[in-house]
């Protein structure tokens, strides 16, 4: 009788246990997205696609949008119409690029809203993010030559050293 009370208390304290590092984890993941957000070094991959007047497109492929520092490296599907582009429909939305004009705000609900601008040879993208303190995200990029798009993703928890883009 003595084991089985004491296999009883020792499963409730490890239930017990488990919820309390639960919120301790979920906590945990809130710093640091928001420690990563606040050092401009983070990766949103990106899960669906809102193109305007389209329905959501649910992305089966590696997707991403990378910032380090000021460098952006943007590796999204594009759907939607385009106004003038080069022929054959040109980059899209894959291409590196430098970011100027970096602005982090506090947002609702313990949110970052970041906002960005990228130009490259064909066009100048402005990027608008909010990111969740559990690790969601939401991205606006709007063009002077293609239509607005949205994207869905969350922030990945891997670092990125700067160096080595196979440790993503």
């Amino acid at each position: 009788m003595k084991k089985f009370f004491l296999v009883i208390s020792v499963s409730l304290l490890a239930v017990s246990a488990f919820s309390q590092t639960r919120a301790e984890r979920k906590a945990a993941e809130a710093a640091a997205v928001m420690s990563m957000v606040n050092d401009t070094t983070y990766i949103i991959n990106v899960t669906s696609a809102l193109p305007m007047g389209w329905k959501t497109v649910q992305l089966s492929s590696y997707y991403s949008l990378e910032v380090a520092k000021d460098t952006v490296i943007s590796c999204l599907p594009y759907f939607g119409r385009a106004y003038s582009v080069p022929y054959g429909g040109g980059k899209g939305l894959v291409f590196d690029g430098v970011a100027k004009d970096y602005k982090v705000t506090d947002g609702k609900d313990g949110s970052k809203e970041i906002g960005f601008t990228v130009t490259n040879e064909e066009d100048s993208y402005t990027f608008n993010l909010s990111v969740y303190p559990g690790g969601s995200a939401h991205i606006n990029v709007s063009s002077g030559k293609r239509q607005p798009i949205s994207y869905t993703g969350r922030v990945s928890m891997e670092i990125y050293d700067g160096e080595d883009k196979d440790s993503f």
